[in-house]
C-alpha cells in the first residue's frame, strides 16, 4: 500500500487507503444508501486489488455495519471519469432488471477523492469453468450475457467505431518495437490492412457494447451471470465484444495449453448461442466479417499488452501475431 500512497497521479488514493477517514466517508454514503446511521459503519479492512499508477486503483473494503460484515468494491481515478461511469452503471443496472445478466449495483461517487463505489459481486469465476473444458455451458452463459447487454435499452453518451479501434490498436502495438526487429513492422502491416478493410464497412445502428468483454469479466452470482467492469462501455458495433471474446480464447490457449480444450469447445458454442439470442445482429451477412476484424485488432492489441509482461513477452506476442495473420486473411 505504501507505493499507492505515493501516487501523486491519483490525488484521492491516500485517503481511500485510510480506514479511519474512509469509515466517515463510506459511512455517510452507505448510510444514505441504506437508510441507516452513518456512524453504524466502520471500515475494518482495505485491500488493494489492482493499481495502475497515475491512472486508477481498484480497492475492496470490508466494513462492519448494522447487519454485520459487508464487502464493497471501489475504484479511484485520476480525473472525474468515475462520475460518468457511475451514471452509466446506474442506467445498465436499471435496464437489465429481470434479464439473464446483472451488473454490479452502483452505490455512489465520492467527488472529493474521485472514488466510484459499487457492490462487491461475490460468486464463482465462470472463466475457470470454461477453461476446464468439461462442457460448453459456461461459454453459452457468456454468450447470453453479451446478447442481453447488447439488447439493453441504454443510450451511451460515447460512441466507438472501427476507426477508433484502429487508432487504439496502433497505440498498443507501439510496445512491440522492443520485441525484436520484425515484430513492430509485422504488426504495423496487419493494422494497415485492417484499416483498409474497415473503410468498406457499412454504417450500422450502434448498440450498447462493453468493449472489454472476455471470460474473466463474468461470474456466477447465485445462479445469475454477473458482468463486471463497465468502465469502457460505449455505443458501437456488437461485433467488438464478440471479436474480443474470441481473441481472448486464443490468448488463453497460448498462455495455458491445458485450457486449449475448453477454449476450443467455447468458440462454436459462444457463436451459436449468441446467434440464437441476437438473430437480427448475428444473421447480418457482414457481421461475421466484422467479428473477424475486431478479433484481429484485439489479437494485435493483446500482442502489445503481453510484450510488456516479462513472463509472457518471449512467446505470447509472436504467437498472437501468427493468429492475427490467419484472421486477417479472412477479412481483407
Amino acid at each position: 500500500m505504501s507505493a499507492g500512497l505515493l501516487d501523486v497521479g491519483l490525488p484521492g488514493l491516500a485517503t481511500a487507503l485510510d480506514p479511519a477517514r474512509m469509515s466517515v466517508r463510506l459511512g455517510e454514503l452507505l448510510g444514505a444508501d441504506s437508510g441507516t446511521a452513518p456512524a453504524a459503519w466502520r471500515v475494518v479492512g482495505v485491500e488493494l486489488l489492482k493499481h495502475k499508477p497515475g491512472r486508477r486503483c481498484a480497492l475492496a473494503y470490508s466494513l462492519d455495519g448494522p447487519h454485520g460484515r459487508q464487502r464493497i468494491f471501489a475504484k479511484t481515478f485520476k480525473n472525474e471519469r468515475g462520475a460518468a461511469i457511475f451514471v452509466s452503471m446506474r442506467s445498465f443496472f436499471e435496464a437489465l432488471a429481470g434479464a439473464p445478466i446483472r451488473v454490479p449495483r452502483p452505490i455512489g461517487y465520492l467527488t472529493e477523492i474521485k472514488l466510484l463505489v459499487t457492490e462487491y459481486v461475490e460468486g464463482r469465476d465462470l472463466a475457470a469453468v470454461l477453461y476446464e473444458g468439461r462442457s460448453d455451458e459456461a461459454a453459452r452463459r457468456m454468450a447470453r450475457a453479451a446478447a442481453a447487454f447488447h439488447g439493453a435499452s441504454v443510450v451511451c453518451a460515447r460512441r466507438w467505431s472501427p476507426q477508433k479501434e484502429i487508432r487504439n490498436t496502433r497505440e498498443w502495438i507501439a510496445g512491440l518495437a522492443g520485441r525484436g526487429p520484425g515484430a513492430a513492422p509485422r504488426a504495423g502491416g496487419l493494422v494497415d490492412a485492417l484499416e483498409v478493410a474497415a473503410a468498406g464497412f457499412p454504417a450500422r445502428l450502434a448498440t450498447p457494447i462493453h468493449r472489454d468483454f472476455y471470460p474473466e469479466q463474468l461470474r456466477d452470482a447465485d445462479g445469475v451471470t454477473a458482468l463486471l467492469d463497465l468502465d469502457d462501455t460505449r455505443a458501437g458495433d456488437p461485433a467488438v465484444d464478440v471479436g474480443n471474446f474470441l481473441a481472448h480464447l486464443t490468448l488463453r490457449a497460448v498462455q495455458f495449453p491445458a485450457a486449449s480444450r475448453g477454449c476450443g469447445l467455447a468458440r462454436p458454442a459462444f457463436l451459436e448461442e449468441y446467434q440464437a439470442r441476437q438473430p437480427e445482429i448475428a444473421e447480418d451477412p457482414a457481421f461475421a466479417a466484422r467479428v473477424r476484424f475486431f478479433q484481429a485488432t484485439s489479437l494485435l492489441r493483446l500482442s502489445g499488452v503481453y510484450s510488456a509482461r516479462e513472463r509472457w513477452a518471449s512467446v505470447v506476442p509472436e504467437k498472437l501475431l501468427d493468429a492475427c495473420e490467419g484472421v486477417v486473411t479472412e477479412v481483407v
